[in-house]
């Protein structure tokens, strides 16, 4: 893969991953030297701690990408951070940790394992806010199949499809966002348009743009972007938009030879003696 994409004439590269096999993607681009690219990224590794940390991985050009705007679940910092804190004390069975007064307690002993609980800095709040509709979605789908409304829930069963069918349905409002899904199952969720920044002594990432979904409008701030240089810096004064040409127009007197799947990416040849083409392009 990374020999195709150091002889590819395209310097648009989409990375639609999940940010673990992206690190690994991205430790064999800074081994491969791959620079002065720009990089689209999907909305699981865009504002990864786990990606940017990569060593060298500034060089690579310049990072564009599609994120949740940043929610926070309440309450859910100062639980994480009292669990913390127990997890870094002597083993104990989790009653006795201070993150258990939340009165979410566990009947099982978590510090008796060999895992270890992440810091801080590797939590995603935005995957942890899609978490938090999608707990809710699910409670408004149960409220509205076993009949809760009236007061008194039933309790008979509730199966699988039943309540995916109920899920596409529910409409409600979470912390000034509204939960819904179109036909496809797909969330009606706002992105936010990011740009990589290295301008500073370290990483970060700034908005550039937004999109919604009702009314559908995009919106970006193409000033904002730090393109990378041509000394794969990225300067706050290079403005020039990187071009990705696969094949520029053939001279007179070529015609075009589709290389590949893709018909704007083609080789020029010589037409033979003798010969014309109807129309240019051709």
């Amino acid at each position: 893969m990374m020999r195709c994409l150091a002889q590819a004439r395209t310097t648009v590269v989409v990375v639609f991953s999940g940010r673990q096999l992206a690190r690994v993607f991205f430790e064999s681009v800074v081994l491969a030297k791959l620079t002065a690219k720009v990089w689209v990224a999907s909305e699981d590794w865009a504002i990864s701690r786990h990606i940017s940390s990569v060593p060298g991985i500034w060089g690579i050009g310049t990072v564009l990408g599609v994120a949740i705007p940043q929610r926070r679940v309440p309450g859910l910092k100062e639980f994480e951070e009292a669990y913390v804190r127990a997890d870094k004390g002597a083993l104990a069975p989790c009653l006795r940790g201070s993150w258990c007064s939340s009165k979410q307690l566990c009947r099982e002993c978590w510090a008796s394992t060999a895992q270890k609980m992440p810091t801080l800095g590797a939590f995603s709040m935005g995957s942890a806010y899609n978490v938090y509709q999608a707990v809710y979605a699910v409670a408004h789908s149960l409220h509205q199949l076993l009949g809760c409304a009236s007061g008194v829930c039933s309790r008979g069963w509730v199966y699988p499809w039943q309540l995916l069918e109920q899920i596409r349905k529910v409409n409600f409002l979470l912390h000034k966002d509204i939960v819904t899904f179109n036909d496809n199952g797909d969330p009606l969720s706002s992105y936010n348009i990011i740009a990589w920044d290295w301008s500073g002594p370290n990483w970060t990432f700034r908005v550039i743009g937004s999109s919604l979904w009702s009314p559908v409008w995009l919106d970006i701030n193409t000033i904002k972007i730090r393109w990378h240089g041509k000394d794969n810096q990225n300067t706050c004064g290079f403005l020039q938009v990187p071009q990705s040409v696969c094949s520029r127009d053939c001279p007179e007197g070529h015609q075009r030879v589709i290389m590949g799947f893709h018909h704007c990416c083609f080789e020029c040849v010589l037409c033979e003696a003798g010969t014309f083409l109807n129309k240019s392009g051709e």
